[in-house]
């Protein structure tokens, strides 16, 4: 039977016209844990993962140039992550690296900024002021500095706990041939990710967003946007208005959402302000980029009609338990992930479980979003 329990504690852990694309970089003869460049408009390109990797994610990264420098949105997951994004600019451009959004405070996107502080340290980081509330509380887990106590943990973690259970799943006889492969390829980007983590600490925002900025530029603009609560309490959005490219974070995650301590309704709200963009690129937290609304209409569609079912069942006095069980969400798990045991099962973690419990939550008044952390 596949090991659940070390995966989703692992998850919890975390969670332009076409005329202007160019084709990744092919991945073929990389680990697809590796994040491929691909150009979405003019002056703008994304870093992401040639395969979605959902036992070992590292959030989109674009790479914004304007007329002076490089506007980053997001930074990778860990030291290693960060120094390939310090490669993949230079490999563009030697303007220097100004500024970095972070969208939102899950570790695989702020966790590279110690690799570009280090390259360019007069950088600005920007941030949401509850994504620095929630860095500067501890959620992720790192240390503001290098720390080797917290390295060793993270080698045993990667190196033994979770190549223990990879190479048990990857053998699994019980599992289809795609779930086999799945940890197979997880197991084999452990040695990556391992190297990865020297040097890996937090560095804290050090400009603040309430409701909205603006990086003026003659050529590439780019306007920061906090549209609610949706994915975490403090995602920003990213808006490059000449090249009509959206950048969404982990408000929109193909081809499985991510829905950990979410906001089920206000999300909803934020992807329809989304939708209102005349965008010609939607560049997801994670996953390839969208040129079209279908997967934003897909979201929605589901959000919604989980809460609908959700609200209706918890106003008749079930557990969340008994009402996550009468949830009917089979016809989504077939649009996002068809017949494929492997999506399938990443589908149910990342986002029917989750969404369930936040759609239970806020139907019954609850708190929403992650909870209190444990007193020390």
């Amino acid at each position: 039977m596949m090991l659940r329990a070390g995966l989703l504690v692992c998850a919890l852990a975390l969670a332009a016209a076409c005329a202007t694309q160019s084709a990744p970089e092919s991945a073929a003869s990389a680990d697809p844990y590796l994040q491929v460049s691909e150009r979405v408009a003019d002056r703008v390109h994304v870093l992401r993962q040639g395969m979605a990797n959902f036992s070992g994610p590292t959030g989109n990264v674009t790479i914004i140039e304007q007329d002076d420098s490089i506007v980053l949105v997001d930074s990778g997951n860990s030291r290693g992550a960060g120094a390939r994004v310090v490669e993949a600019v230079r490999r563009i451009s030697d303007k220097p690296v100004s500024a970095v959004i972070i969208t939102h405070w899950h570790n695989d996107h702020p966790l590279g900024l110690s690799a570009i502080v280090a390259a360019w340290p007069n950088v600005e980081i920007i941030a949401h002021e509850a994504t620095r509330t929630r860095l500067t509380e501890g959620r992720t887990n790192v240390p503001q500095q290098p720390d080797a106590t917290y390295e060793a943990r993270r080698r045993q973690l990667l190196t033994q706990d979770y190549a223990t259970l990879f190479e048990t799943n990857g053998t699994d006889q019980s599992l289809s041939q795609e779930e086999r492969e799945g940890w197979a390829r997880a197991r084999q980007a452990l040695t990556i990710r391992a190297a990865d983590e020297p040097g890996t600490y937090l560095v804290l925002p050090n400009r603040i967003v309430r409701d909205a900025i603006r990086l003026d530029d003659r050529n590439a603009p780019i306007e920061v946007s906090f549209l609610g609560r949706a994915n975490t309490d403090g995602d920003l959005v990213v808006w490059l208005p000449r090249q009509r490219v959206l950048v969404a974070g982990d408000v929109v995650v193909s081809p499985a959402p991510y829905m950990f301590s979410m906001y089920p309704g206000e999300q909803i709200a934020v992807l329809e302000q989304m939708r209102g963009r005349d965008f010609a690129a939607l560049v997801p937290g994670h996953g390839a980029v969208q040129r079209d609304k279908a997967y934003l209409d897909l979201l929605i569609a589901f959000i919604r009609d989980v809460r609908a079912q959700m609200a209706a069942l918890a106003r008749s006095g079930l557990s969340a338990e008994e009402a996550a069980a009468r949830v009917d969400v089979s016809a989504y798990a077939q649009r996002f992930a068809g017949e494929d045991r492997w999506l399938r099962y990443w589908f149910d973690a990342y986002s029917v479980q989750p969404l369930l419990d936040s759609a239970y939550r806020e139907a019954k008044g609850e708190p929403l979003g992650p909870p209190p952390l444990a007193a020390n």
